[in-house]
């Protein structure tokens, strides 16, 4: 009897270690607080930007304050999906910090609490890491039906990816990749003279049919 309460013993310990085991969350790496963040992009057309705005906005998920000089050691990466020889790198700096509750930037000391968040905005002028205008090289342009001032693009897909380090002692962390389709407007149109351009949805003036445009402004 007692061997037979032994061994009923030791499947209901099995039994039970084998229930709380599964009964515990996935395990997550909680030495690198700034992971979550988000990847946007804003098209701007006005008259005198023409530009794609980039922003990253990192939210702290754990229960650490995080304090001290910030270093800002990292970048965004832009890669046409169509030519990926076609790729812009934009690096962090302060002046991209636009959004911190407690950044000193005369001293670059950023206190970063449980829950707050950053938001980092970067311009992306359409200029290549060679140097190359995409507006010159890349870009394949229809003729607007409806504004003899301007021309439209044909859609673009671009591959965004982030790598991000604010302080020394807190792991780098990676975003993306996120995908951005758009479609390039070579000028901006007083909305009196032609239809204004909808920037959130460039792509829905594009010609049915397509009349390649000749005269490209710079």
């Amino acid at each position: 009897m007692k061997n037979a309460c032994s061994g009923l013993f030791a499947v209901l310990l099995v039994a039970v270690s084998l229930t709380c085991e599964e009964a515990l969350p996935p395990f997550e790496d909680p030495s690198n607080p700034i992971r979550a963040g988000v990847l946007r992009t804003r098209y701007v057309l006005v008259v005198d930007d023409n530009s794609m705005e980039i922003m990253l906005t990192i939210r702290h998920q754990y229960d650490e304050t995080l304090e001290g000089v910030t270093n800002l050691d990292g970048s965004v990466t832009i890669t046409s999906a169509r030519l990926p020889s076609i790729h812009k790198t934009i690096n962090f700096n302060y002046t991209s910090l636009t959004a911190a509750q407690r950044y000193d930037s005369s001293t670059k000391t950023l206190r970063f609490d449980p829950g707050d968040t950053l938001i980092f905005r970067m311009r992306w002028d359409f200029v290549d890491d060679a140097g190359d205008s995409l507006r010159n090289t890349f870009f394949r342009y229809n003729a607007d039906p409806n504004c003899k001032y301007r021309c439209i693009a044909e859609e673009e897909i671009f591959l965004l990816t982030a790598n991000l380090r604010l302080f020394d002692n807190v792991p780098s962390a990676a975003y993306g990749p996120e995908q951005v389709s758009f479609c390039y407007v070579t000028d901006w149109v007083d909305g009196r003279v032609c239809t204004p351009i909808n920037t959130a949805f460039p792509c829905s003036y594009s010609p049915a049919v397509k009349i390649p445009c000749d005269s490209l402004s710079e």
